[in-house]
């Protein structure tokens, strides 16, 4: 059906007089304006709304949904899962908080392709209903959150697309107060101190004049938009697209950074296993700062540093690499964090680390906290938490961090959930 969007072969056959057949082929990619398909979709309201909609799109090697179309024409992403956890910060104006800087300096500095998105005014002002767009105040930046009003008028028969993963939450961009933020929490809004620690959610603006190259905006076959090309064989894996997903020693991992030495940082997407059996450990009762360390007997890094191995089917292409440790502090910036170092093959994420958020069972963060007796970990739905370890949380599983050599090639795959790198 050359009507879709997608490239096609065509086959014409013309025969001359004494019947000699010719046969020629052509490929034809077929093309359409982004805006277009948002347009048709949603009966020219222009925004998505309700639960099934087919408005996925993978940009800048990650997933995104559509949210619409913006009054100036652009169109507004945001991406598909909560990505990092961080505080939104009580730093005073919008600008200055923590969840600013982490949107527009970290974020935005993991992102391939910027020649396609648009610096905008962001509506940030102080709501109390969802009836208030916020724009009232607003900031110009590259990444913004979702407001209030945008995730309420996104609701249809009571179901949302935008709703957080269960028992999950994500921050919007507007305050109640000083004290208070709104978050979408499952399929509800509601507030959480400025100081709390939740999951992010980045949205972007793109160029209104994008079109879709291939896809049908499913969650299997999302529009692929022409910012990049995929991997091919030989590839370098360096060369690929923070987000991209990939195949290695037994697991799935999710591309985290590149450095300039030629290597690639990856974290698995899920908890390590074995045979249904997860890596699930805890601290010693004894120790009362829960600070990663690999040397201390009984401590959650010595832990892993002995045991990680069992449930890696290779590791001949981990390199040795200096890793952070942090202090969590909720009235800091993430980049305002004590820092503490370590050399191993091993690491888990930090909380504002790229990707920290995109997994839904307990798991062990290498953060720790200023408070004595508590621990840093990732909670059901995504969400991090700093809490005292005798709640009952004291027992969690780990997703790896590793570096990967500057020789690691691609065999195949697309780099996407469905079809990931195949390392050789």
């Amino acid at each position: 059906d050359s009507s879709s969007v997608g490239t096609y072969e065509i086959r014409y056959t013309a025969y001359d007089s004494l019947r000699n057949r010719t046969t020629v082929k052509r490929t034809v990619k077929v093309v359409r304006k982004l805006d277009g398909i948002i347009k048709e979709d949603t009966n020219n309201q222009n925004y998505y709304s309700g639960a099934d909609v087919n408005n996925y799109v993978q940009f800048s090697g990650m997933l995104w949904r559509i949210v619409g179309i913006n009054e100036d024409g652009t169109i507004k992403l945001i991406t598909n899962d909560s990505v990092s956890n961080v505080t939104y910060g009580n730093q005073g104006d919008y600008d200055k908080t923590n969840i600013y800087k982490w949107l527009n300096d970290y974020f935005y500095d993991h992102l391939q392709s910027k020649d396609y998105i648009v610096k905008s005014d962001w509506c940030v002002g102080d709501v109390s209903s969802a009836t208030d767009d916020g724009c009232k105040d607003t900031k110009n930046a590259n990444v913004g959150l979702l407001t209030l009003y945008e995730y309420q008028r996104a609701t249809q028969d009571s179901s949302n697309y935008l709703a957080s993963v269960a028992m999950g939450s994500y921050w919007l961009a507007n305050k109640q107060n000083d004290e208070n933020s709104w978050v979408v929490r499952d399929s509800v809004t509601e507030t959480f101190k400025t100081t709390d620690i939740t999951t992010t959610r980045p949205v972007i603006n793109i160029d209104k004049n994008v079109y879709a190259e291939k896809g049908d905006g499913s969650s299997g076959n999302p529009y692929f938009l022409g910012d990049y090309t995929t991997g091919n064989s030989n590839s370098k894996l360096n060369d690929r697209l923070v987000g991209e997903r990939v195949e290695y020693s037994g697991y799935n991992w999710i591309i985290m950074d590149t450095d300039k030495n030629g290597t690639t940082l990856i974290m698995t997407d899920s908890i390590l296993d074995r045979t249904e059996e997860p890596l699930e450990i805890s601290y010693d009762d004894g120790d009362k700062k829960h600070q990663y360390n690999i040397e201390e007997k009984g401590n959650v890094g010595y832990q892993i540093e002995r045991e990680v191995k069992d449930y890696l089917v290779d590791d001949d292409k981990i390199i040795e690499n200096e890793w952070e440790i942090v202090e969590f502090d909720n009235t800091k910036t993430y980049d305002d964090f004590e820092k503490t170092s370590f050399k191993s093959k091993y690491s888990i994420p930090k909380s504002y680390d790229m990707f920290s958020a995109t997994v839904s069972t307990r798991s062990w963060l290498i953060d720790y906290s200023k408070t004595e007796d508590n621990i840093v970990f990732v909670g059901p739905g995504g969400r991090a938490f700093d809490m005292n370890i005798d709640e009952g949380f004291a027992n969690n599983a780990v997703r790896l961090v590793i570096k990967l050599d500057d020789s690691t090639a691609i065999s195949s795959g697309e780099g996407t959930d469905v079809s990931p790198y195949i390392i050789k």
